[in-house]
């Protein structure tokens, strides 16, 4: 079941976002259709862009306040070629934007595998990494993924492991281990929740 409602980011008492809930999960990122573009600025991607319920990014530096002083769990949920897989970590942060949003996580659970972690001859693993977007290039190589792929991703080369914020039927492709390959996916949500272990 989603909601919408208002949330009061912890690190900011004077500050509210509206957020989408599915069950006790909070949604960070979701596509349900090709109506919107994610081929977005640093700027949008750091305050959030879209609209809730449907297609919509909540904004890097909501997702930084709200981890930033307590633990939250990260829940990718990926529809493609017919079958849902998911893949969870029990410890989810993002950096400051002077960190230039660098992601962390940890202890994978899942159905499908560790896809923050995968490497392969042709994937990088986005843990560790920083955000790029086409019009701010944070890769160390300066290689500029966010331009190449579209996308606005924690990466730092252009081969990547999943780019849910990638185009339709181009580079919104997320690795599957049942297809042993990067599979073009249709629908696609990331959520947080906080951590049973606070």
């Amino acid at each position: 079941m989603n909601k919408t409602e208002t949330l009061q980011l912890p690190s900011s008492p004077n500050s509210a976002i509206n957020v989408l809930r599915r069950s006790s999960w909070l949604v960070i990122q979701q596509r349900i259709d090709n109506s919107l573009s994610f081929n977005q600025t640093w700027e949008a991607y750091k305050y959030g862009f879209g609209v809730y319920n449907e297609n919509f990014w909540l904004g890097l530096e909501n997702i930084y306040n709200l981890t930033k002083s307590r633990m939250y769990k990260l829940r990718i949920e990926v529809y493609a070629q017919g079958i849902w897989v998911s893949d969870e970590y029990d410890s989810f942060e993002v950096g400051s934007e002077s960190l230039n949003y660098k992601l962390k996580v940890s202890n994978y659970s899942g159905d499908n595998l560790d896809i923050m972690n995968y490497v392969s001859s042709t994937s990088q693993m986005h843990n560790g990494k920083v955000f790029s977007t086409f019009d701010r290039d944070n890769s160390p190589l300066q290689t500029n993924p966010g331009l190449k792929h579209a996308s606005g991703n924690w990466f730092d080369s252009y081969s990547y492991a999943q780019n849910l914020n990638g185009p339709y039927n181009q580079t919104l492709q997320y690795y599957m281990k049942r297809f042993n390959r990067l599979t073009n996916a249709q629908q696609c949500r990331m959520m947080i929740k906080l951590s049973t272990s606070n």
